[in-house]
């Protein structure tokens, strides 16, 4: 009887050990996204010689042939020419330039001005306000908008 059962728990086991091992494979994945933190300012006051301000990104976490763009999309014409209301009296206009360099050319509507793949900062140079008619720039507070677009994209 014992022989009998070795046998049969012999004949189970080898039959067990027959059967095909299943392995399944679990692929694991996570992305973390691209992250940073731009610096635009709010405003910019120009005197009679023009102005300055700076535009940038911070604490940079992009992926691997990613780049950061920054754009003007609205506000500056494809001249960079940004066109300025007087105050009390919107048909009065005053213009100013925007360019990436003090006299330089116009940064264009819509074109990648600067890029970024860490953190950075660009200068942008507005010359002095003059009439939009060409006559004397009438007295007053003048205002306009220049509107930023920033992305990340494949690295050029």
């Amino acid at each position: 009887m014992k022989k009998k059962m070795i046998a049969a728990l012999t004949g189970v086991l080898v039959t067990i050990g027959m059967m095909p091992v299943r392995a399944d494979v679990v692929t694991v994945t996570y992305r973390e996204p691209n992250a940073y933190t731009l610096s635009i300012p709010a405003s910019v006051t120009l005197t009679d010689q023009g102005g300055s301000v700076k535009v940038g990104v911070k604490d940079v976490n992009i992926e691997p042939n990613t780049q950061i763009d920054f754009k003007i999309t609205a506000g500056a014409d494809e001249n960079g020419v940004i066109e300025l209301s007087r105050e009390s009296d919107t048909s009065t206009k005053a213009v100013t330039t925007v360019s990436t360099t003090k006299g330089g050319a116009g940064i264009a509507k819509d074109a990648v001005f600067a890029a970024f793949t860490a953190d950075g900062m660009k200068d942008l140079y507005f010359t002095a306000p003059a009439a939009k008619d060409g006559g004397q720039l009438r007295a007053g507070s003048y205002a306009g908008t220049i509107t930023f677009t920033v992305e990340a994209s494949e690295k050029q």
